[in-house]
């Protein structure tokens, strides 16, 4: 358990080491600020038994997991930054954690945690695969434009 005076952060399963939740607890706040959007449209959706109903909560979930990844790449700690490993379990965890606090409509929080227990890991390695690929071609095609001056 971590406190940091605003939200007591329990996390049931050993995932985060101290520093992570640490991290976590002194993010949660503003990243919920970040998030004020996406939980009013989770909040107004109803779930159906159809297909639209199933891609719309998944839409909010990956809405979900790259706000939180983008999130986690402004943070350092003691002015250095984190290590992607360390981005990528505390952004899946905040996530689930935004979820659980943020969503007061129980019937859809269970919908959109088991959604988001499926996919929320491999978003966010398909969002770090993209970024990595985008910035390799953003930096060979910056070295080839100026590949003539000194």
């Amino acid at each position: 358990m971590v406190d940091n005076g605003k939200l007591k952060v329990s996390v049931k399963s050993n995932t985060l080491n101290e520093t992570q939740k640490t991290v976590l607890t002194e993010v949660y706040d503003q990243l919920k600020v970040e998030m004020k959007d996406v939980i009013d449209a989770i909040e107004h959706l109803t779930y159906k038994t159809d297909l639209e109903s199933t891609v719309d909560f998944s839409k909010l979930v990956v809405r979900i997991v790259s706000t939180c990844i983008k999130f986690m790449e402004r943070i350092d700690v003691n002015d250095i930054p984190l290590s992607g490993n360390d981005k990528k379990i505390i952004s899946i965890e905040l996530g689930k954690l935004i979820i659980q606090k943020e969503v007061k409509n129980t019937s859809v929080q269970e919908i959109i945690l088991n959604i988001y227990d499926i996919i929320a890991d491999s978003t966010i390695d398909t969002i770090i695969d993209v970024s990595k690929n985008v910035n390799i071609k953003i930096k060979h095609g910056i070295k080839s434009i100026f590949s003539c001056c000194p």
